[in-house]
């Protein structure tokens, strides 16, 4: 099995502010809502149309 580190720097961020206790509910919808777009964006970014 491959496996595919995203060490974009948007990504690290998002990651971080998901992992942190502190973070608010609303804040950490919204955050893995984009992380959701940005990793989707990374697993497709090799596929041919």
């Amino acid at each position: 099995m491959r496996v595919h580190v995203a060490d974009h720097p948007l990504i690290t961020h998002k990651l971080t502010a998901l992992r942190d206790r502190t973070t608010p509910s609303p804040v950490f919808r919204s955050l893995a809502d984009e992380l959701v777009t940005l990793l989707a964006y990374e697993a497709t970014r090799d596929v041919r149309v």
